[in-house]
């Protein structure tokens, strides 16, 4: 390391990280609560007598389970990103404890 050079440690901002998942989580509902696959519905009486009811009918189904799962899946970033804040800020504290009780502070 050369002289007058920092530390290029890893700095964590918990707050940083709750905000994110807080966005994360909100966009998540958002994604879930689309339902765009009901565009899809309106088409399925489309052209009675065909197999085109039933198909748009899927298109539908499917368009929503797979914003579900986007939604699901990004809940669960959210839900990480929070319990990863939680562990820092409890990381940070314990530290803090620790050298408070052999009698040293935190700079």
């Amino acid at each position: 390391m050369t002289e007058g050079a920092q530390n290029a440690g890893l700095q964590v901002n918990p707050a940083a990280l709750q905000t994110f998942a807080t966005n994360l989580g909100a966009e998540a509902g958002e994604l879930t609560g689309l339902g765009a696959g009901t565009a899809f519905s309106t088409a399925v009486g489309a052209l009675p007598g065909t197999d085109f009811g039933a198909v748009a009918q899927q298109s539908a189904d499917v368009v929503n389970r797979c914003l579900a799962r986007m939604g699901e899946r990004l809940t669960t970033v959210a839900d990480s990103m929070r319990t990863a804040a939680g562990s820092y800020e409890m990381a940070e504290a314990d530290f803090t404890r620790a050298l408070t009780t052999i009698g040293l502070q935190l700079p």
